[in-house]
């Protein structure tokens, strides 16, 4: 049997109902709000690889 200290369960107890809402959420989302979201990130992601290789090429 692992036993497990009591300082460990207290933290797992005390994220739970944060990780119940994350996957409340995240169950709730449609194809076409995770596209959206996906997009978002994605366009984030090229606008900082863009920045970065044009503040490169000015130095």
């Amino acid at each position: 049997m692992i036993m497990v200290s009591p300082m460990v369960i207290e933290k797992i107890i005390s994220n739970a109902p944060y990780v119940a809402s994350a996957a409340t959420v995240i169950a709730g989302l449609t194809l076409k709000d995770w596209g959206v979201i996906i997009g978002i990130i994605l366009t984030t992601i090229t606008v900082v690889v863009n920045w970065v290789y044009k503040h490169r090429q000015d130095k």
